[in-house]
């Protein structure tokens, strides 16, 4: 691990709810107890949903704009993503437990306006650091 800046874990294309919070949680404790340090840990966020039947992928920005989930809400039809509030939880687990970051797969795949995910992690980060 000396010779590696950091590890990024893809915490999502998981079966069924491909991205949940115990799930990345799970990945995370997975590589603390390998041995690897928490400030070489990046978490990774899916700014993308993944249908549970089909595992078809589409952007949060079209899921977004189509459905206007609740921050609350990660799941429309079979479509399983993060909304606001799963993005938030994550952010503020890996600067709790102080992970090394996160890291976004894929930026330009966020919706726009009080719906982008990116706001969310800023504000997160933002209010953490407060």
């Amino acid at each position: 691990m000396e010779a590696v800046d950091g590890v990024q874990v893809m915490a999502y294309d998981h079966d069924k709810e491909h991205s949940t919070f115990d799930g990345a949680i799970k990945d995370v404790r997975t590589l603390l107890d390998a041995g690897i340090p928490a400030n070489k840990i990046i978490l990774g966020l899916p700014f993308y949903g993944r249908d549970i039947k089909t595992r078809d992928a589409e952007t949060y920005g079209a899921i977004a704009a189509r459905h206007h989930p609740e921050p609350a809400v990660d799941q429309v039809g079979s479509m399983y993503f993060n909304g606001i509030s799963t993005i938030t939880r994550k952010v503020n687990h890996a600067v709790q437990i102080r992970l090394g970051g996160v890291m976004i797969w894929e930026i330009g795949q966020d919706a726009t306006g009080e719906n982008s995910l990116l706001k969310a992690v800023l504000k997160s980060i933002s209010s953490q650091s407060n």
